[in-house]
């Protein structure tokens, strides 16, 4: 679905994209895993040689599952970048797993080596990343969200996997929240869906932000500094009190209070039973 990327600001954002990182090649062989459960030399050959506008969906996704870890040679997975946020900009997630993780390579390579990605690298990425949560916020105004895999909770999973600065992602969602044409409905939206993070399933367990378990304390604490902060948990109560059947209650606040105890104590990566 290319219901996000229509956007234009989003459109420019990606090619913005593509241009700071055009230096970027494949030069050796491509780190990934060649067991027989992760990828064939047929796989492997097929993602170098395919031009990196035309690689697909399903076979990005092969590389998301199959290189384990940062490669040596980081630039193999900077030529990738571009196509991934396109991929996630379009709404077609180029991971077989579906859990927030599709970037995870990035976020360990940044907590490796924070300066991975040189400033013009971050004012392109930041750009893209900002102009992802306006077009996020227009598509749940528009009452749209069913249509999308995507979701500003979901996309914060990803972000916050994939090491953005936790700063610039809370600013980024609080302009988009206070816009004054769509970001009550976006917000309300973003609301019930942390109270879905945090329901509890008939057999007990917990979905809890599953890909937020690979960031580090510090990531998680400024996360949950920033959704139990006072403008946040203000700007909550406003859209409660705005809308008052996207299900919250106070019920709904303790929960999400609750889910933000969990993310102080750390949540430890598990596969969700839901999704």
């Amino acid at each position: 679905m290319d219901t996000l990327i229509k956007d234009p600001a989003l459109a420019k954002a990606v090619e913005h994209v593509y241009q700071r990182f055009a230096q970027y090649r494949i030069s050796g062989p491509l780190e990934v895993c060649l067991c027989p459960v992760c990828m064939t030399e047929e796989t492997r050959a097929e993602l170098v040689s395919t031009p990196l506008r035309q690689i697909s969906r399903d076979l990005l996704a092969e590389y998301t599952n199959s290189a384990h870890g940062v490669p040596q040679d980081t630039d193999q997975m900077k030529y990738f970048l571009p196509r991934y946020l396109e991929l996630i900009a379009q709404d077609d997630q180029p991971d077989h797993v579906g859990v927030g993780t599709v970037l995870m390579r990035y976020g360990e390579g940044l907590r490796a080596n924070p300066a991975l990605f040189s400033p013009p690298e971050w004012e392109v990425l930041l750009a893209w990343m900002r102009a992802m949560v306006r077009a996020i916020a227009k598509a749940e105004a528009a009452d749209v969200e069913e249509d999308l895999l995507q979701s500003h909770l979901y996309l914060l999973e990803t972000l916050v996997c994939a090491a953005f600065p936790m700063a610039e992602i809370s600013v980024a969602f609080r302009d988009a929240f206070q816009n004054s044409e769509y970001g009550a409905a976006a917000l309300g939206v973003f609301a019930a869906h942390l109270l879905g993070a945090n329901r509890k399933y008939p057999d007990g367990t917990f979905f809890d932000l599953f890909a937020v378990g690979y960031a580090s304390d510090a990531e998680r604490a400024a996360l949950a500094g920033w959704l139990g902060g006072p403008e946040f948990m203000a700007s909550l109560e406003n859209a409660v009190m705005g809308a008052p059947d996207n299900g919250l209650d106070e019920m709904g606040a303790a929960c999400i209070s609750a889910l933000l105890r969990k993310l102080e104590d750390g949540p430890t990566p598990s596969f969700p039973k839901h999704r």
